[in-house]
């Protein structure tokens, strides 16, 4: 309907109010859409059935922005290690991000639970006293991946039984994780492994040690014999961690134990393996 309105004194202007209306309708619906949050997607082609298709996919998650065991720096279970720790290493600590990867095969699952996880612990508390802060994750190992522990961890007790529970790997294959960790704490991070005697996978893993493009330094804690802590006991061929030696020739941190009753409650020791102290 089309209708005439005086506007103010002047002539006479023809305005169309429905069409007013309409219009103020279809600004306010744009309005909404437009100012609705979307989500952050990229496009991925696709061929299906010989037709080429634009699916979205949302788009990565920038690095950090998920830091699933960050919290439990706040904790303090793994308080031992840090006192370890700044018995003799205050000077020595510096910030930068890091992960832990600890081997959930069948063997590790078989060792004393309550000393594993004190361990485990300690290792945590040293780790968080030199890089003066939390990790970036904690995994377990499993047959086909990894599994986040953070969560359970950030309590006033640790809670480890998801790293004893469900099925175990088989054997030990830790490189994929360790990959994993070390594209999330990013270049010049720390990765530190805690796995049972020799992974079946070490070649990998000190051949991806030895190319390292993202420069991240390694720390391996490695449950069993070596000569590094043994070498007047143990002959050459005694030696159950031999395969692991070029992980210190690459400039890494390798640290072997008897097992974990002997550092977990008296972590200074691994403390001074992991950190060397400075001899004046």
């Amino acid at each position: 309907m089309r209708t005439q309105i005086d506007a103010g004194g002047r002539p006479h202007v023809r305005l169309v109010r429905t069409a007013v209306l309409d219009s103020v309708a279809s600004l306010i619906d744009a309005h909404d859409v437009a100012f609705e949050p979307q989500p952050d997607v990229d496009k991925e082609s696709s061929d299906e059935g010989g037709v080429s298709q634009d699916r979205p996919t949302i788009a990565s998650t920038p690095r950090f922005a998920s830091r699933p065991a960050a919290a439990i720096e706040q904790r303090d279970w793994h308080r031992r290690g840090g006192y370890a720790y700044h018995a003799g290493h205050e000077s020595a600590a510096q910030s930068g991000a890091w992960a832990m990867v600890i081997d959930g095969s069948a063997s590790m699952r078989v060792r004393d639970q309550g000393e594993v996880a004190r361990l485990l612990e300690a290792i945590i508390g040293i780790t968080i006293a030199a890089r003066l802060g939390g990790p970036e994750s904690v995994g377990v190992t499993r047959l086909n991946g990894s599994r986040e522990l953070g969560p359970d961890l950030d309590h006033d007790v640790a809670d480890w039984s998801t790293l004893f529970s469900g099925a175990p790997s088989p054997w030990s294959q830790v490189t994929p994780a360790v990959r994993a960790a070390a594209q999330q704490v990013g270049p010049g991070g720390l990765v530190v492994l805690v796995v049972d005697g020799t992974p079946v996978d070490a070649l990998d893993l000190v051949g991806w040690s030895k190319e390292n493009p993202e420069r991240i330094e390694l720390h391996v804690v490695a449950l069993g014999r070596s000569g590094s802590k043994h070498r007047e006991a143990l002959r050459w061929w005694e030696d159950e961690l031999v395969v692991l030696a070029p992980l210190r020739e690459a400039g890494h941190r390798l640290v072997a134990i008897d097992g974990p009753a002997a550092v977990a409650d008296h972590p200074t020791e691994l403390a001074d393996d992991l950190y060397p102290r400075e001899r004046g």
